[in-house]
């Protein structure tokens, strides 16, 4: 297991690693697809974790060859999102404790491809804060592309070296480690991703004890 010798710096994913969000996200999409007569399933799900709404919505357009605009679809799905952002989704346990531990000794950056207006107000709701948050609005390619992490580690002045990622999907997994940051890895289940810098974590508790036991 690589240890580093100097970590300045942790890279936190948000949908279902920062929040609860993936079973609302599934909601969206399933209502999404069976409004239009398209049966959802968690294989497709999966594949639309990493990309940004516009992606995730433009590929079901192409797949299933809705008669709406991806600006109609675009619309709605973000109607049916922004109250549960707000008003629905809590953080996961242990995220607060863990988020106020790191941000006393590291720098902390948010990395994702959600969307400013929609993370913005969970934000203000529970408090949480972070030097850094590299969105969909910085207009970089998305995970599982290395982009978003290598503008967090550049905006930071870190080096890969000095960063963990904390990530739970596959998708962003593959974007930290492509970017050569060591990754934690939210999966109660082994996955097909295999890498000697990859860390499987139950839950946030198990993830301060990793970072306070090597770095605290």
């Amino acid at each position: 297991m690589p240890y580093l010798d100097k970590l300045k710096a942790v890279l936190i994913d948000f949908d279902g690693t920062l929040i609860d969000s993936m079973p609302f996200l599934f909601q969206a999409y399933s209502v999404m697809l069976l409004k239009r007569g398209v049966t959802p399933t968690e294989s497709e799900f999966r594949e639309l974790t990493g990309p940004t709404i516009e992606e995730g919505v433009l590929l079901l357009q192409r797949r299933y060859g809705f008669n709406e605009s991806v600006e109609e679809m675009l619309k709605e799905w973000r109607a049916s999102l922004a109250p549960l952002y707000e008003e629905e989704m809590v953080p996961l346990p242990g995220a607060m404790d863990c988020v106020g531990f790191l941000k006393k000794r590291f720098k902390v950056a948010l990395v994702t491809s959600a969307e400013k207006g929609l993370i913005e107000p969970f934000l203000k709701k529970s408090g949480l804060s972070f030097d850094l948050i590299v969105s969909k609005e910085d207009e970089l390619p998305s995970k599982p592309s290395p982009m978003p992490y290598q503008e967090a580690l550049r905006k930071l002045q870190v080096v890969s070296g000095e960063a963990i990622a904390i990530e739970d999907s596959e998708n962003g997994a593959r974007a930290a480690l492509s970017a050569g940051v060591f990754t934690l890895m939210l999966s109660r289940e082994r996955t097909t991703l295999e890498s000697e810098n990859v860390r499987f974590v139950a839950d946030w508790k198990q993830i301060k004890e990793y970072i306070e036991s090597r770095y605290g």
